[in-house]
């Protein structure tokens, strides 16, 4: 089975559960996301237990889920993940999704709502995915954050292209904000579209844009809002690994590994 950095841990012994979601359906642009959580976990082979900047090892309470195919039909495909992310709140683990495109993290959105009391969306993206249908789906890759504002809070974080119809939705809903002021204190979910990230650092994504963020200033924003807030979870989407760099898959593994020991960081604290 393909395991995060090949730890293979018991369900029942784990603190962390990642849940690989091989979905692209309604990907619009490169499709191959399906792709992109065994990309990443494969990947992960190559890391270091130990990391650098924190002079600890990351966890072992680690299980990472068989990557199952989810339903095509993005409804079907949401109640899918609604089901497994439940079950996982339910048993008291931290859950991590990886994608896949970026329809996946409407899945988290009931369960989280059940389970805590105002918790609010944070995104890194290049897009801010809040066009009501496109490519005649309403639940896709860019409109999945228009649902969920719709049910939630969400602030966005590392926009840099939209149409005019999502400004004009952003300017006028009240449930919508952009950068980080005013969370410090809050549950937040974390959903980082690995496009968010210059294309130079990770160029296997399905929609590259030019002018993103470096890594380590991803990194420097993500420890912020993981030291100020109680994160409840978080995912990784977007990663498109056919016909690109493999640099890309590895860029998105280091990543999970830095988040989860971000939040190790705040469980052992």
């Amino acid at each position: 089975m393909n395991t995060f950095i090949d730890i293979f841990t018991d369900y029942g012994d784990s603190k962390f559960v990642i849940l690989p979601v091989p979905f692209d359906t309604t990907t619009s642009l490169v499709p191959g996301t399906r792709f992109g959580p065994g990309a990443l976990l494969s990947a992960s082979r190559g890391l270091e237990y130990y990391d650098m900047d924190t002079g600890e090892r990351v966890t072992h309470r680690i299980y990472t889920m068989p990557e199952d195919e989810p339903p095509l039909e993005p409804e079907k495909m949401v109640g899918w993940v609604e089901n497994k992310v439940d079950n996982i709140l339910k048993d008291d683990k931290f859950p991590i999704l990886l994608g896949g495109e970026h329809t996946i993290t409407l899945g988290v959105v009931n369960p989280i709502l059940e389970r805590y009391r105002e918790p609010v969306i944070l995104v890194f993206d290049a897009h801010y995915d809040l066009r009501d249908a496109y490519g005649g789906f309403r639940v896709s890759h860019a409109t999945v954050m228009r649902r969920v504002s719709e049910k939630m809070p969400v602030y966005f974080y590392g926009q840099r292209v939209a149409s005019q119809e999502e400004l004009i939705y952003l300017r006028g809903n009240k449930n919508l904000f952009t950068g980080i002021d005013g969370l410090k204190g809050r549950k937040v979910y974390v959903s980082v579209d690995l496009d968010v990230l210059d294309p130079s650092v990770c160029p296997s994504v399905s929609n590259p844009e030019p002018g993103g963020l470096s890594f380590e200033g991803l990194l420097n924003v993500l420890k912020n809002v993981f030291d100020l807030n109680d994160v409840i979870g978080f995912d990784i989407v977007e990663l498109q690994p056919v016909n690109n760099p493999f640099y890309g898959a590895y860029t998105a593994a280091v990543l999970l590994k830095k988040m989860i020991m971000m939040k190790q960081g705040r469980l052992n604290g």
